[in-house]
């Protein structure tokens, strides 16, 4: 185990902390000091928006195989609307990997 690492900007928000196991996460702001990314070193990522008001208007997230969601409020801070992506591109090339040429072949395509 390693020390545990804080450090803050000038605006004192946590922008970067190192926990005692080694995991990484980094934090950024708007210039209203809302928080607009955050990401750790397992590759897990987290991005808001904000309308002029201050309030959250829309969060995406992403997850450490890449997997993303987006969720849109409306201005009550209600969820209106989630969108999820999974990886289909890395499916399809994973399902090609495994399947034999010459099935390919056979297939009208």
């Amino acid at each position: 185990m390693s020390e545990e690492i804080k450090k803050y900007d000038e605006e004192i928000n946590l922008i970067y902390h190192k926990d005692p196991t080694g995991l990484i996460y980094w934090w950024e702001y708007n210039e209203n000091g809302h928080l607009i990314h955050v990401k750790n070193s397992f590759g897990r990522e987290a991005w808001y928006e904000y309308n002029k008001k201050g309030e959250q208007t829309t969060a995406h997230y992403k997850n450490l195989y890449g997997e993303e969601n987006w969720y849109i409020y409306d201005e009550d801070g209600n969820q209106i609307d989630m969108t999820k992506q999974k990886l289909k591109e890395r499916e399809e090339k994973e399902f090609l990997s495994r399947t034999p040429a010459s099935r390919f072949e056979l297939m009208d395509i």
